[in-house]
């Protein structure tokens, strides 16, 4: 599954909108071409903690305020920005509970939100009734608390009881309180685990998996569970069952258990490293290790399949498995001496894709992978002992995010996007596909180009990117441009819909670019690791390719280009201000 990201700060698109409509030879951003000045005289900046460093910043930030609100255009720059930001007209995503929709909303008047839920038909119309489950502004108005709301993990296959995470103010911590649906109320006599970082699952109704702070001896080194224990209804939270322990360097450990009929299997994970996992297979007593690599990304398990994808090349048995694959294993061997001849490959990609995710429904697999940084769908199944793929028709111009499936049914959900179309949500059930809701045009998109164009980075690796633009614009090198980027944690990179972008920025005539520079996974585990450790200066050589593509194409020019990017594209961009 995808996360939204926010890519452009308002703050930004207001300086680059007033640019917009400037003299050409006007001032703009630095050069690429600059020297870094290794003597830097701004070191100092680096202690957020200085005073004097705090005093810098807010004198910064109060002259870029008025800069911002003295222009002649904030005003409707700010009012257009603010009807996109607050409006009401959004899509509510479901996630499938039974024959019932549930969704988590927020607006104005549910500032900490609700927890809300409907029939399947009643969600399929424009404009469906909702019954309230549970609201987070009543319950923090009640108890005198600064909730906020972490997620709900529910029962199958009726998930009437619900395990819900509730933070303090938003701290990493959480509280876990069992709840019932059909009364719409805590369980009084139910599970309930003091704020922690606490990994809960269930096994059975009056079971659960659980890791969480039992004393400095029960973490890891990164503050999260190191042991998992089996917890009983109506046992003291500390004679849970001890049945796992990791190691104190490990990241987190944890305990889970898939309720799909066809793999009814109890897991337990070591997360080693960032990347590096070991999963076993748990029967109540003992655990069996998989005999996939600790660097694979185990996928779950579908029609008795234990299922992995491989973050690199992988030799075993006289054949090699090329990473991004996904391979399969029969649970029933593992443990088995010969297990790894059992091996069989579910998908493989090309130079030009990437494998992005399973979702399971009843008799199928929804894979999503990248096709050229555009998304795509197919629908796999397990049909005469073999792996079987077929396309799921939707756009493949933009981003497919797989919202919802259940493997109780065949129904699923899709959302589709890209620079220039708003968000669409299809609904799907194994044999047909429709479209069932639209988000608003937030922007006049009528006359906007995408194209996909291509850098040449410093080791003559093409490196893709999506120029949006007018229609018939002049290659002069006149176009106020933003070029952005991330190139980090496999995170790529994908066409995306923003009602602000286009309203303050492409809609006055910007041109705005999205590099997809290696470190990302825009093309999977190769793509990443090309730009990790002592390869890290091909990040920034890939950004700066396609900021010399933007400027030798006339695109734009050195004065009108601006380049942004956050948290790590921050890092990013940073670095790329000094080459």
């Amino acid at each position: 599954m995808r996360f939204i990201r926010s890519r452009v700060s308002l703050a930004t698109l207001f300086v680059l909108s007033a640019c917009a409509t400037q003299n050409p030879s006007g001032g703009g951003a630095p050069t690429l071409a600059a020297k870094a000045d290794l003597s830097d005289p701004y070191v100092w900046l680096e202690n957020s903690d200085d005073p004097k460093v705090q005093k810098w910043v807010q004198d910064h930030n109060a002259l870029s305020k008025q800069v911002l609100e003295t222009d002649s255009r904030f005003k409707t720059l700010s009012d257009d920005t603010r009807k996109i930001v607050v409006a009401k007209d959004r899509i509510p995503y479901p996630t499938q509970h039974g024959k019932m929709v549930r969704n988590f909303w927020q607006d104005q008047d549910h500032q900490r939100g609700l927890v809300r839920q409907t029939t399947m038909t009643d969600y399929m119309t424009p404009s469906p009734t909702w019954e309230t489950i549970l609201d987070l502004d009543q319950l923090n108005r009640d108890e005198g608390k600064s909730w906020v709301y972490e997620g709900m993990n529910c029962l199958a296959p009726d998930d009437d009881l619900c395990l819900v995470s509730l933070s303090d103010g938003g701290k990493d911590e959480a509280e876990v309180r069992e709840f019932r649906v059909s009364t719409k109320s805590f369980i009084a006599d139910g599970f309930r685990v003091p704020a922690a970082k606490t990994r809960l699952a269930w096994i059975d109704k009056d079971t659960l998996f659980i890791g969480t702070n039992w004393g400095p001896d029960s973490l890891t080194s990164s503050g999260y569970p190191r042991e998992v224990r089996i917890w009983k209804r109506g046992q003291e939270l500390k004679n849970a069952r001890l049945v796992f322990a990791g190691e104190k360097s490990d990241v987190s450990v944890s305990g889970w258990k898939s309720f799909r009929k066809d793999s009814p299997y109890m897991f337990i994970s070591r997360g080693v490293s960032f990347f590096e996992d070991k999963t076993f297979l748990f029967d109540g007593t003992k655990t069996t290790e998989l005999p996939f690599p600790s660097t694979a990304n185990f996928q779950g398990s579908f029609a008795g399949q234990l299922l992995a994808m491989l973050r690199h090349d992988w030799q075993v048995g006289g054949r090699t498995y090329a990473a991004g694959s996904v391979l399969s294993l029969p649970a029933s061997e593992v443990g088995k001496a010969n297990a790894l001849k059992k091996l069989e490959i579910l998908y493989t990609p090309s130079t030009e894709d990437a494998f992005d995710g399973f979702a399971s429904a009843k008799d199928f697999l929804l894979l999503s992978r990248l096709n050229n940084v555009r998304g795509e769908i197919l629908k796999v199944r397990r049909s005469g002992g073999k792996w079987v793929q077929t396309p799921v028709k939707l756009p493949k111009t933009g981003t497919l995010t797989i919202i919802d499936s259940s493997h109780d049914s065949n129904n699923f959900f899709v959302a589709y996007q890209s620079y220039n179309i708003p968000t669409t949500l299809y609904f799907g059930n194994g044999t047909s596909l429709k479209k069932i809701k639209s988000m608003p045009a937030r922007f006049d998109a009528t006359d906007l180009v995408v194209e996909q164009r291509f850098g040449t980075s410093a080791d003559g690796t093409k490196v893709p990117y999506f120029l949006v633009h007018k229609k018939g614009i002049k290659l002069d090198g006149s176009n106020p441009t933003l070029l952005y980027g991330y190139g980090g944690f496999e995170v790529s990179l994908t066409p995306m819909y923003s009602g602000v972008l286009g309203k303050i920025w492409l809609e006055k005539g910007g041109v705005y670019a999205v590099a997809n520079i290696r470190g990302g996974g825009e093309f999977g585990p190769r793509w990443h690791e090309a730009a990790l450790k002592q390869n890290r200066q091909r990040a920034y050589d890939d950004f700066a390719s396609v900021a010399r593509d933007l400027i030798s194409s006339k695109i734009t020019s050195a004065r009108r280009l601006g380049i942004q990017g956050g948290s790590n594209g921050g890092l990013l961009v940073g670095v790329a201000m000094t080459q």
